[in-house]
């Protein structure tokens, strides 16, 4: 009896070993551990987790634009002499100074052999699968929003494939999911400064397009992948809901929304004020590659668009004939005397990769002052007496006061 057990012991061992190695040497498809069929099985929303950042006096949050590293614009030879590094190079002093870092990462990390959409979307993105998590890590962004018109570029599988990589590399991502309820799913984060609380809640969403609906089925439904899409009374709806849950938080609307190279539209407009009005206290915009209006709407700021981060296309603000301007908005929030304190700071960057050599970075003087000129044009007289221009290590800024916060009775609105 001993011998046929182990007889049978040693066949199941063989047969284990032999089905590993099939496995690694021909995979069912070219994605890398862990494997995106994972996700499928998932039948609960994927939920942030909260968290506690203990600081003493100030805690710093950034919040910056598009972001990719521009493998499906360049061939290989453009990487040779190139570091992932690189091209954020001028801007690391910005970002190891702050605490916690948002970025809008416009592109799938996939190394899917085809696309879809390739002979429908002018532009399909894709992103290395190891390179750019571990830079992105590497530089202290933590916190990803999927909510933008290229994250679902290779389908479900691609979207699947990212989260899995940006899980596996412990990058927190939001604004898509397997259905509508994960999509929609804010990033929620606790900052203790002092005896003080501070509760942050970012919530991204993707402008309606009807074509992206009807031709690239890129929105979340209730039973379908997607990024989260803003219909007006959805955004409003979902806003609502997070206010009504959140009585205490700060609600940073983040959506991607606008016409590439172009100041902002009716439309951003009419989104931005709806979004105010369902609850939140700041929108910070992002997806036309280049800055946009400022507004301040019944006592919350609005910045319609930061436009580019690190983004490597070719760039088209010369054939457009618009500055190659971009912003970073800082939250500071600080311990005072009566209790916490915010401050909106805005770094202004240089965006032309063309003229940059695909290095952006902080804006010289001369630069800033078109910087300034642009927004003071496009603003109210409002936004001229209540703007600050500063300079400190990180570079050239301008200042708002958001509001002080009462931590006595916590009333956010």
């Amino acid at each position: 009896m001993n011998k046929k057990l182990t007889i049978i012991s040693a066949i199941l061992t063989v047969v284990a070993i032999a089905s590993i190695l099939w496995y690694r040497l021909f995979p069912s498809e070219p994605v890398s551990e862990p494997h995106y069929q994972d996700y499928r099985a998932l039948d609960q929303p994927r939920l942030i987790p909260k968290k506690n950042i203990l600081t003493n006096k100030t805690i710093g949050i950034l919040f910056v634009g598009d972001t990719s590293f521009g493998e499906n614009y360049h061939n290989s030879s453009f990487f040779e002499n190139r570091q992932y590094d690189f091209f954020l190079e001028k801007l690391t002093f910005l970002l190891n100074q702050t605490d916690f870092i948002v970025a809008n990462l416009e592109t799938p990390i996939t190394n899917l052999p085809s696309s879809s959409l390739a002979r429908k979307k002018k532009y399909i993105h894709w992103t290395d699968m190891h390179k750019t998590p571990e830079t992105l890590k590497k530089h202290n962004i933590h916190h990803v929003s999927l909510a933008n018109n290229h994250t679902m570029d290779y389908g479900l599988k691609g979207l699947q494939q990212t989260m899995a990589v940006l899980d596996k590399h412990q990058i927190q991502w939001f604004g898509a999911g397997l259905n509508a309820f994960q999509a929609s799913q804010p990033l929620y984060q606790r900052f203790t400064i002092g005896q003080n609380t501070f509760q942050l809640i970012v919530v991204a969403g993707f402008e309606h397009r009807s074509y992206y609906k009807m031709r690239y089925n890129y929105y979340a439904t209730e039973n379908a992948g997607g990024v989260n899409g803003w219909k007006q009374q959805k955004a409003i709806d979902q806003l609502r809901t997070i206010r009504q849950s959140n009585a205490e938080a700060f609600i940073v609307a983040y959506p991607h929304w606008g016409k590439d190279y172009r100041f902002k539209t009716r439309k951003q407009t009419k989104l931005a004020h709806i979004l105010i009005d369902a609850g939140a206290d700041l929108v910070i915009g992002h997806g036309v590659h280049m800055l946009q209006e400022i507004e301040n709407y019944r006592g919350h700021w609005i910045l319609y668009n930061l436009g580019n981060f690190v983004f490597n296309s070719l760039g088209r603000y010369q054939k457009r004939e618009v500055d190659p301007f971009s912003l970073t908005a800082k939250l500071n929030i600080s311990h005072q005397k009566n209790g916490l304190a915010l401050e909106l700071l805005l770094y202004p960057i240089f965006s032309d990769n063309r003229l940059s050599n695909y290095q952006p970075r902080p804006v010289t003087e001369k630069e800033m002052d078109k910087v300034q000129d642009i927004l003071l044009q496009r603003g109210s007289l409002y936004l001229k007496q209540n703007m600050r221009i500063g300079k400190d290590e990180t570079g050239f800024f301008l200042a708002f006061n958001i509001w002080p916060l009462d931590t006595k009775n916590q009333d956010l609105r």
